[in-house]
């Protein structure tokens, strides 16, 4: 097995990246024109995410497949551009993550999101997240699928239709789909000021029977094989114990996702200001994960539970935030608060990084 060592020295240059991406969507001017340019700058950005240590650890992976030419902690569709594309492992990482970022940005034109406000909220708030795993591919398509199912074309069959085989091809790109596709069965139910107050009672309720039941509804079988182990290895690793600097990193990370969905839930719960039916239904799905993320989250159990919920919620998130900056021109002051509290965590990351690896 071969052995990668983080560099903060490389993580630097995504640092880099990542400020231009920042001052180029701060601007207000429209960009429709060059936005090829931003793609080009963040498949940079995700092709060499030296700031992710799993980047190296898929590094690693990559040569084991190559080594002994079977899977290793990937899907079969991975191992099959592995065994297609030149053998570059940076080759691999271009195309999994610029075909992830072109149905991102595919979905977002579908949405009509005005391209500075998606590319900032992109940028500050779910362009770390997007780097980190394979997944991000099976999640952008499943992303795609449903605005085909909420936001359907004229044709709606060809719509419906082709929102199926995505959904469905996008299980087999992450083990995880599944039960993330099954959480969304949650969103239909309809979020009101009674249902998110009786939500927050019953939290503590929720929190305390969480695992138990987990692992009875694992055994029912309702999800595929991989699917289940896939939790079952999360749920039984071993708890991460978080010393000051985690617990206060995790704050720094957490806080402006809190804020944010309270400055949401206040707008288009309790004010009850227009919002467009597709993008109430991804307000929804991104409170339920967030939900059970914090359930999760603490727990005697795998701390990826959360992280990797947390991890698939900024991607409807982002999509509910630039509807938002697209259809109101004045920006609350709580939602700016909330977009510097994220570029704050994202740059705190970045450092951390660096500092903890040079």
């Amino acid at each position: 097995m071969l052995a990668y060592t983080y560099s903060g020295k490389l993580a630097i240059i995504n640092l880099i990246l990542w400020l231009i991406l920042w001052v180029y969507y701060s601007r207000t001017s429209k960009r429709n024109n060059r936005s090829i340019l931003a793609y080009i700058l963040i498949l940079i950005f995700a092709t060499f995410a030296f700031s992710e240590t799993d980047t190296y650890h898929y590094h690693d992976a990559y040569d084991q497949m190559l080594l002994y030419n079977e899977p290793v902690h990937v899907e079969n569709f991975y191992f099959w551009l592995i065994n297609i594309l030149p053998q570059n492992y940076y080759i691999w990482r271009f195309v999994v993550w610029g075909i992830s970022l072109l149905l991102l940005g595919i979905t977002y034109k579908r949405y009509k999101l005005d391209s500075n406000s998606a590319g900032l909220c992109f940028t500050l708030i779910l362009l770390q997240h997007v780097v980190v795993t394979r997944g991000s591919l099976g999640v952008s398509l499943f992303m795609l699928a449903l605005s085909l199912l909420l936001l359907p074309s004229k044709s709606r069959f060809f719509s419906y239709t082709l929102a199926a085989v995505c959904v469905v091809i996008s299980v087999f790109l992450h083990r995880s789909l599944p039960v993330y596709i099954a959480l969304m069965i949650l969103a239909f139910i309809p979020l009101n000021r009674y249902t998110v107050i009786f939500s927050l009672i019953l939290f503590p309720i929720f929190r305390i029977g969480l695992l138990p039941n987990v692992y009875e509804i694992l055994s029912i079988g309702l999800f595929p094989a991989d699917t289940m182990n896939f939790v079952e290895s999360y749920l039984e690793d071993e708890k991460s114990v978080a010393n000051l600097n985690g617990l206060i990193r995790q704050v720094i990370e957490l806080l402006p996702i809190i804020l944010m969905l309270i400055f949401l839930t206040k707008e288009y719960v309790f004010k009850k200001k227009y919002i467009a039916t597709y993008i109430k239904f991804l307000f929804k799905y991104s409170y339920v994960l967030f939900y059970v993320a914090m359930l999760f989250w603490g727990q005697q159990t795998s701390s990826f539970i959360s992280s990797r919920t947390i991890h698939m919620m900024c991607f409807p998130l982002v999509i509910v935030v630039a509807y938002y900056m697209s259809t109101n021109r004045r920006r609350a002051r709580l939602l700016n608060i909330s977009l510097i509290g994220f570029a704050i965590a994202d740059l705190f990351a970045f450092l951390y990084t660096i500092f903890k690896y040079w």
